[in-house]
């Protein structure tokens, strides 16, 4: 096993905010929109020179005739236990819920880890296992007014370090809206990651209620050659949004600012 990291060690990050509007008015229908995500990482075959967990989070509320709750999780962790192979766990958490006749809320969360510089000699195989998780679930009780959505992503990526060449990868995403515009749930993968169900899928599209319960399991191996350095990106992202009815445009605006910075902070981690 190669690298520098020899004492047992835990590097973690934790992130959380939490948003709540109230007006005083009659109390009429509810909303409820949630986005989970979990990533655990076990077994690498080496061991990373530099480490970056890092988190996220962001909420919106308002209300003028009603209630919302906004809130966002995230947390980001590498461990390196004395005499066994090391692991890294992070998680992201985004939940609103609306009553009433007039509110919006927004709750947005990104959590993952970077680990550069596995050194991988000439003739050895890097590898490691992972556990992934995706629960998104809405509800109302009024369609012609009311509106839940929530999205979740996850991604892993393994570059060669030196060059930036991304050689696989592995994402899963998830999306429900209570309008019925494209949701579902897709996972794609190079040929090295090599996943299974740990659960069957649960999904439910469609009506006032909707669900998607996604729990896998899999194993990542590739043999090189020649000494090669590779940096491994694990990132996930969840978004939940409820509102009754309709956004108004200066809403719209806050909502695309919080996507951006999410973006925003994606696009950087992904330059390994």
């Amino acid at each position: 096993m190669k690298g520098q990291l020899t004492q047992p060690f835990i590097y973690c990050l934790t992130s959380l905010v939490s948003g709540w509007a109230i007006a005083v008015s009659p109390v009429h229908a509810a909303t409820l929109a949630s986005s989970e995500a979990q990533v655990k990482i076990t077994n690498y075959s080496h061991q990373p020179l530099d480490i970056l967990p890092f988190t996220l989070t962001n909420t919106f509320t308002n209300a003028t005739q009603g209630q919302v709750t906004a809130n966002a999780d995230a947390h980001a962790e590498f461990i390196q236990p004395e005499n066994s192979l090391p692991n890294s766990f992070n998680s992201s958490w985004s939940r609103t819920s609306g009553q009433g006749k007039d509110y919006l809320g927004v709750a947005e969360s990104t959590a993952g880890i970077i680990l550069y510089n596995f050194e991988v000699g000439a003739n050895e195989d890097f590898s490691f296992d992972f556990n992934t998780l995706l629960n998104l679930k809405t509800a109302i009780d009024d369609p012609t007014f009311e509106q839940a959505s929530a999205t979740g992503n996850i991604l892993y990526q393994l570059y060669e370090h030196e060059n930036g060449n991304i050689l696989d990868f592995f994402t899963v995403s998830g999306h429900l809206n209570t309008l019925g515009f494209g949701e579902g749930i897709d996972i794609q993968n190079s040929q090295n990651f090599q996943w299974g169900f740990k659960e069957p899928l649960d999904t439910k599209f469609g009506g006032q209620s909707e669900v998607v319960n996604a729990s896998l399991v899999g194993h990542y191996s590739q043999h090189f050659d020649n000494l090669t350095y590779l940096t491994l990106v694990e990132v996930k992202s969840n978004q939940a949004s409820v509102k009754a009815p309709e956004p108004s445009p200066a809403f719209a605006l806050i909502c695309f600012c919080l996507i951006g910075s999410l973006y925003k902070l994606k696009k950087i981690s992904f330059k390994a």
